[in-house]
């Protein structure tokens, strides 16, 4: 069934807001703001539904062609936005911030996404996870689907990626692989060896003057250009000094909690707190130079809080896309040492969320920055830094 809509802002999920001829909501991923478009309607509901657009009727001046033949209704299901200029998808991720702010955590700000990596927007990501079908072939998954689209490449992926697929489609298994561009090299990250208990290598990667080690099978940043922007952008947040004691949570292999060593010295303490396996070991290594450093390994939880040193003075968050859990912001506002902390998020909603706990523990917000560190999706790198006298 397919109507005739006009679609206006942008929504969480990639898709931009419009009516259908009974008034209800729809979600019209594959449109524009301001266009004019025949939608197929695939999921509906009493008040509310999801669309696509099947045909544009009357096209949005920020409307572009997509660099990649596999986008589109029905198609692969990574990206959201390859159908708009870079500027206007930037556009539409400072709408859905402003709105999430405003709207969850009830504060105005001005913030515009910033650029970051190619003009292109174009072969950027370091890490790139592909499905393999029973003839084993190599793909992405059909949006809202288990379905593997086979592909040649994947436009998002750095070069190295691209080179490496032919040597990926030669793997025995069906498991989902991750192909993770590490400068010189490219390593494959197999489901089926993680399953059965094998992690790959530690190796070493560079991030401005620091040397980290790292399992590819653990959490880094996606971007190329992100590992470096964000330590610099979190660590002049912190505004760390000698003798500080410091938090990373969600730590990963520790790209915050080494330079965040650095910066409080033997005079100060960093606590890192992580409990993913392989990011643990990793960061237990980053720190094993700096003895005022440690690495805990358990999951971020309000009971975990109460086990912390109570002249904690400064804290920095990067949870996963959920945010940070339930109870965590409000124990650690009970902590009188507490002055600054910086939150970093890939999500608009939760990072809202988050901050609205923050403002609620006695912090204001000093600034926030938004990074186009996913270009072609909906989603960008949120910074936020607050403090409290």
């Amino acid at each position: 069934m397919s109507e005739i809509i006009t679609l206006g802002a942008p929504s969480a999920g990639g898709g931009f807001v419009g009516r259908d001829t009974e008034g209800r909501v729809l979600f019209v991923r594959y449109g524009l703001p301001g266009e004019t478009v025949r939608v197929e309607i695939t999921e509906r509901h009493k008040r509310w539904g999801r669309a696509d657009a099947i045909e544009i009727i009357e096209a949005s001046p920020d409307r572009v062609t997509p660099p990649c033949d596999y986008f589109g209704a029905g198609r692969c299901g990574g990206c959201d936005y390859q159908h708009a200029s870079l500027d206007a998808q930037r556009r539409y991720k400072t709408e859905l911030l402003s709105e999430q702010l405003r709207r969850v955590a009830g504060i105005e700000y001005g913030v515009t996404v910033e650029a970051v990596g190619t003009e292109s927007g174009l072969g950027n990501r370091t890490r790139v996870r592909f499905g393999r079908d029973s003839a084993g072939g190599l793909g992405l998954r059909r949006r809202a689907s288990h379905d593997i689209i086979e592909i040649a490449s994947c436009p998002l992926g750095t070069p190295t990626i691209t080179a490496a697929m032919e040597r990926a489609r030669g793997l025995e298994g069906l498991g989902d692989i991750e192909l993770v561009d590490l400068g010189d090299r490219t390593t494959i990250v197999s489901d089926d060896d993680l399953e059965a208990g094998f992690l790959p290598d530690d190796v070493s990667v560079t991030v401005g003057d620091e040397s980290y080690t790292i399992n590819p099978a653990g959490f880094f940043q996606i971007h190329r250009a992100a590992p470096e922007l964000l330590v610099r952008v979190v660590m002049e947040g912190l505004n760390l000094r000698g003798g500080e004691v410091a938090a990373d949570f969600y730590a990963g292999a520790g790209l915050f909690a080494r330079p965040m060593a650095r910066a409080v010295g033997e005079s100060g303490s960093v606590i890192a707190i992580e409990s993913a396996p392989q990011g643990v070991g990793a960061c237990e290594e980053n720190l094993a130079a700096f003895g005022w450093a440690v690495t805990v390994d358990a999951p971020v939880c309000e009971a975990l809080v109460a086990e912390l040193r109570d002249d904690l003075s400064h804290a920095v968050f990067d949870p996963p896309r959920q945010g940070i859990e339930t109870g965590v912001i409000e124990a650690l506002s009970e902590f009188s040492n507490l002055v600054r902390c910086v939150s970093v998020s890939c999500d608009a909603a939760t990072f809202a969320r988050d901050l609205a706990r923050f403002i609620e523990g006695g912090f204001t917000i000093d600034s926030i920055r938004a990074f186009d560190l996913f270009e072609m999706t909906e989603h960008a790198e949120y910074v936020a830094v607050l403090s409290r006298d």
